[in-house]
């Protein structure tokens, strides 16, 4: 990690221990919820028990949601570890043990986070509200949280006291970029003779460091023991919770989003039930937008059932082909909040978020939409009911909660990414700034040992859609393919901004904080070699 990125994280660190936390106000606002108070669900939890409050212990509750909050977090963390540069276990911690936390904090804080961040705020809270407190509420009812002294009032504010002192060390997002103290990428770019350029590597070439698949994001069970019996209490509490069921599908509801639409020739009905029938829904897609860090596809879901469907697995793979090459592919829990899919006179367009490390390939790169496959598969259980509430259905786009197991290729899937976002931004390096100063800002291989990791070409897609999605004139080039690289088998991401002189370029770096050794001045060309077309911060 280099000077800047020390200081920033260190800079960053000391404003969420103690400053005030300002929210990205755009992804603020579109949370599905913020994060509820310890203290309140604990009165919630309680009341819905229907055990006396005296003879519940407050503080021992409060420390048990708070403590499941943290595992939870602390797995979320792991797994999306690396795709936002804030969202780490140790930046979340510290928002967690501040004297003044509150839900509303962590919410803010998340937020900033953009995509990543707001993905990790919406599963918390659909968490805590559903499984932790059917969970605790079975263990109320069972008498597990009698005081173990005199009684006491429910407390006022959960405190950040932590619970869990097998946390204390925090799990920072491994740095995408070389430092001053691994070899530097852009250092061997440049002054050795220049060798035959390759092609770019094929999907077919062997692999010998796979990336492996992040876990997958299910909260730790406290006590085996009760699992069967919580479950079934867990359905009774949740359905107390819920009070009624609103059927959906009802009235002619225009406030319903346009991005999440229901489309049908007649109104309505207010009720969804699902019918009994075997045939799977059809999948089309529709369009793909990139929203932050993370690609959304609107898919189109047709029921073959005049009854329609619900789809409500806990693990359900949604792959993207783009003929023989992998668009995306993801693992979504649709248990916790279900698609109802209308009857077959209609059909419902529905969003899949999927977050960097489960895309390759951007809209730019992609043929006529139409002709993309789309495969859903349920790989895990499937908790379907017959009837679905208002409260579990919304707009938002489903998140993906990890990247699709062994069966895609992320290697070859990730080869074909790189591929078709260099032959798509060739026609822009060409014509705006070939022969001009830009800022180059990575370069990589396949097998380059840098900042603890050996990259692979998964690795180098996921840190040129990181850097994509902060600066949007990001373009890839493979060195390769032009003459001023002396090594001819690098992936490069260079900013898309012309400069007169190379003076302007590198003052660019210093202003967006790079160092010499993630920042420096090139000119993409093929009509001069690699001699005095770069040029380094002092």
């Amino acid at each position: 990690m280099g000077f800047f990125d020390n200081a920033r994280n260190v800079r960053l660190q000391q404003e969420l221990a103690t400053g005030p936390i300002r929210p990205s106000q755009e992804w603020f606002s579109q949370l599905a919820g913020e994060v509820p108070e310890f203290g309140d669900l604990t009165g919630q939890i309680i009341a819905v028990s229907g055990r006396p409050r005296e003879l519940v212990d407050h503080a021992v509750l409060a420390a048990t949601i708070k403590l499941e909050a943290e595992l939870w977090l602390r797995r979320a963390a792991d797994a999306m570890q690396g795709r936002h540069p804030r969202i780490t276990w140790g930046n979340i911690k510290i928002v967690l043990d501040r004297p003044d936390y509150s839900g509303r904090l962590l919410s803010e804080f998340l937020s900033t986070g953009e995509a990543t961040g707001s993905a990790i705020n919406n599963k918390l809270v659909e968490y805590l509200t559903g499984e932790v407190v059917a969970k605790l509420v079975a263990q109320v009812q069972a008498g597990e949280m009698k005081p173990s002294g005199p009684t006491q009032p429910p407390p006022q504010q959960t405190t950040s006291t932590s619970t869990a002192e097998s946390f204390d060390t925090p799990i920072t997002a491994a740095e995408r970029t070389p430092t001053a103290d691994t070899e530097s990428a852009s250092q061997t770019l440049d002054d050795t003779p220049v060798k035959a350029a390759p092609s770019p590597p094929t999907a077919s070439r062997s692999v010998e460091t796979p990336i492996p698949v992040a876990p997958q994001l299910v909260p730790p069970r406290a006590n085996r023991r009760w699992s069967g019996l919580l479950a079934l209490l867990g359905v009774v509490a949740v359905a107390i919770l819920m009070a009624a069921t609103v059927r959906v599908f009802s009235g002619n509801d225009a406030s319903r989003s346009s991005s999440n639409a229901y489309v049908r020739d007649k109104p309505a009905a207010t009720d969804f039930t699902a019918g009994d029938c075997s045939s799977p829904p059809s999948f089309e897609a529709q369009r793909f937008t990139v929203e932050g860090e993370q690609l959304t596809a609107t898919i189109r879901v047709r029921s073959l059932c005049s009854d329609g469907a619900i789809l409500a697995s806990d693990s359900t793979r949604v792959t993207i082909q783009d003929g023989s090459s992998t668009v995306a592919a993801g693992i979504f829990d649709l248990a916790t909040s279900p698609i109802a899919v209308p009857p077959s006179d209609t059909y419902l367009d529905q969003r899949f978020a999927f977050p960097v490390g489960t895309y390759w390939r951007l809209p730019d790169t992609l043929s006529r939409v139409s002709d993309l496959a789309i495969e859903v598969v349920e790989l895990g259980q499937s908790s379907a009911p017959k009837e679905i509430s208002a409260s579990q259905i919304n707009s938002t786009p489903r998140v993906a909660i990890y990247g699709a197991p062994p069966i895609v290729d992320a290697e070859s899937a990730a080869i074909e990414g790189l591929k078709a976002q260099a032959d798509a931004d060739a026609a822009l390096v060409s014509s705006a700034v070939a022969d001009r100063w830009i800022p180059q800002i990575s370069s990589k291989r396949v097998g380059l040992v840098a900042d603890g990791l050996t990259w692979t070409n998964a690795d180098i897609l996921r840190e040129h859609m990181q850097l994509r999605t902060r600066f949007s004139q990001a373009v890839l080039t493979w060195s390769g393919s032009w003459s001023t690289y002396s090594s001819p088998d690098f992936w490069v991401t260079s900013v898309g901004v012309a400069f007169p002189d190379s003076r302007s370029a590198l003052d660019w770096c210093v202003a967006n904080e790079f160092d010499r050794d993630h920042c420096y001045a090139h000119i993409i060309s093929n009509s001069r070699g690699p001699q005095g077309t770069s040029a380094y911060l002092n």
